[in-house]
């Protein structure tokens, strides 16, 4: 197959030509990304995931990475993408433009992987590279570069590709001797292993297992899923070798969609069937997938978040027709031109985990989601441009494309400029969108942060005025009446944010200090203890808590609550000084002395805690 595929490829350039086009690959890579190496974190998502986490920003230690595998956060289980973060944390602290490049480093990795495994799939050289080059500098995969937080997307996919490599190298290494040859049984142990690593950084590979039946269709020809052989005078059927191979593979990812499900269920991320019905689901998912068509075919009006919407029901039946048409012209092609079917398949395989029948979040769909998918429209085209296109004009017709991927690359940069900041970022999504409150909320955080709290009060109130049971904004309006005096007026955003949202955790921790600096102790009170019943980790409730149960001199509650922000803040001197009270009024001297002696070292010149050593010490 190689050997053909070789023998038509007119334009190569010889032996060194994989060699040379990949440090072009990757020069073309960093030029293009380079303005992200100068840009900040973002204030969505970024904070829960790098910024304001301290597991990750405290860096590569032992507790943060067993922190990495025991515990879900922000609705998910990757403890090899925390893991990542805590390294970038270890080497570049909180300077933003180490973890971007960590992400261009990854992205240039994908794009030679998978130049790599095409190529060696297949042998076509220069349809190889063009769909590497539009994989590496398509507009549509800025988001999964740039954005520090979906530094799980670029990871995943780089396991999932090596997974895709050791597959090839045992398909090609059992193709004679089947398992009994040399390397194969290894090939797939390790195509195994990559791709339990990839489920370990995002979930987003779920459907692997099915690729990896479709490339067996093409380019691997290795035969059909299903055979029927004679038995006696009945013929029986059989499950094809190919799908018992693939076995393991589907267990890992029914685990890993069984951990995802319970991790986002639990995390709040999971939306219920009565904000999104199953028929305004179903309409959305018909539409995207023409929309993410459109947009790699067509990549402008990009933006962060898409408002989930609802669609004319005319316009979801011209979808679906038109998706029907591309499969049913796919299969009947199938035997003459397989890697239609096969490329088609792989795109509207790879986003059913993401497409939105069980609906993950806000959106209507994400750039982010189709890093991996579009892949396969990009070999579907190129390869039937290829097979229709006659020996003389296929030149011309690949410096057309190779003109068109240079054009790509150029729009990728200016989409890279976007990212340079929240404020640049969201204004951008505000132009290209209509109704985004979750721009508009986010535009409010970033003004707040600044200061400027008329424009910020203007993004939160847009934000409410589109979508009037939105918690988040609601929230931030109080805070800033809040900070303003008015009372009375945040006491009743806060109070219509928990109607909104009755597990929203800031609201009720505003809402306690709201009571208690008004003198309403047990008011206060319950919502801090709503706080850690929705967030057994908060340590700002639990130091709270340990507060009020003091003043009523309920030093046991009081201890009990001191204890748990040592807990989930190691290094917070002042939660070991506060338990050394409790602990010393209620007559435990002995431990109230050790916690006070860890205050200090904590916060050498802690006088507070050098005093009561000193009175301890003289009983």
């Amino acid at each position: 197959m190689n050997a053909r595929a070789n023998a038509s490829e007119k334009l190569s350039l010889g032996r060194f030509a994989p060699v040379a086009f990949g440090f072009l690959l990757t020069f073309a890579i960093l030029v293009v990304f380079s303005p992200l190496l100068k840009s900040d974190f973002i204030n969505f998502d970024d904070p829960h995931y790098v910024t304001e986490n301290p597991r990750v920003s405290e860096g590569f230690t032992w507790p943060n990475v067993k922190w990495a595998f025991t515990e879900s956060h922000s609705g998910n289980w990757h403890p090899l993408t925390w893991m990542s973060h805590m390294l970038d944390c270890e080497m570049h602290g909180l300077r933003a433009g180490g973890h971007h490049f960590t992400n261009i480093l990854l992205h240039a990795l994908n794009s030679l992987l998978l130049f790599a495994c095409f190529r060696r799939m297949t042998g076509a050289f220069w349809r190889c590279a063009l769909v590497a080059w539009l994989f590496a500098l398509h507009p549509l995969h800025v988001e999964s570069v740039a954005w520090i937080s979906e530094r799980k997307d670029v990871l995943s996919t780089f396991f999932g590709l090596l997974s895709l490599w050791f597959y090839i190298r045992f398909v090609h290494r059992q193709s004679g001797a089947g398992w009994k040859t040399p390397g194969a049984p290894a090939a797939y142990s390790l195509a195994l292993i990559a791709f339990a690593l990839s489920l370990m950084s995002k979930p987003m590979l779920v459907t692997f297992p099915f690729v990896l039946l479709l490339l067996d269709v093409w380019p691997f020809k290795r035969g059909a899923w299903f055979t029927v052989e004679k038995a006696g005078k009945e013929n029986v059927g059989k499950i094809s070798p190919l799908i018992i191979e693939k076995l393991p593979f589907f267990a890992l990812s029914i685990v890993a969609c069984l951990i995802t499900v319970l991790t986002q269920k639990s995390g709040g991320a999971v939306q219920s069937i009565e904000k999104y019905s199953l028929e305004h689901r179903i309409g959305n998912t018909i539409i995207s997938y023409v929309r993410y068509l459109e947009k790699t075919f067509w990549p402008t009006d990009l933006a962060i978040f898409y408002p989930y919407q609802t669609w004319n029901v005319w316009l979801v039946v011209a979808a679906f027709l038109l998706l029907l048409g591309i499969t049913v012209f796919g299969v009947r092609i199938l035997k003459k031109h397989p890697f239609v079917a096969v490329g088609w398949f792989w795109f509207l395989g790879m986003l059913v985990p993401v497409i939105g029948i069980v609906q993950v979040g806000e959106q209507a769909m994400a750039d982010r989601y189709a890093y991996v998918p579009v892949v396969g429209i990009f070999v579907a085209v190129i390869w039937a441009i290829h097979a229709r296109t006659k020996m003389k004009f296929r030149k011309p017709v690949f410096m057309a494309g190779a003109a068109v991927a240079v054009l790509l690359a150029f729009l990728t940069h200016g989409q890279a400029k976007l990212w340079r900041d929240s404020e640049t970022l969201f204004q951008h999504a505000l132009s290209v969108t209509k109704e985004n409150y979750i721009a508009h909320n986010t535009l409010g955080l970033e003004y707040m942060g600044r200061g400027d709290m008329d424009k910020s009060k203007f993004h939160f109130s847009e934000a409410v005025r589109i979508r009037r049971n939105y918690a988040d904004p609601l929230c931030n309006l109080g805070t800033i009446f809040a900070q303003e005096g008015n009372l009375m007026e945040a006491k009743r955003l806060f109070q219509e944010a928990l109607t909104a949202d009755p597990q929203f955790e800031q609201a009720h921790y505003n809402l306690g200090n709201l009571y208690r600096n008004e003198g309403e102790i047990e008011a206060a009170r319950l919502q801090f203890l709503a706080v850690i019943e929705i967030n057994a980790n908060n340590a700002d409730a639990h130091s709270n808590l340990g507060i009020i149960a003091a003043q009523f001199g309920d030093m046991e509650t009081a201890a009990r609550h001191f204890r748990e922000v040592t807990r989930v803040q190691p290094e917070d001197a002042g939660a070991y000084f506060n338990l050394g009270l409790a602990l010393a009024n209620l007559g435990d001297f002995n431990a109230a002395y050790g916690f006070f002696q860890t205050a200090l070292i904590l916060r050498p010149g802690f006088a507070e805690a050098e005093r009561e050593i000193a009175n301890l010490s003289v009983r």
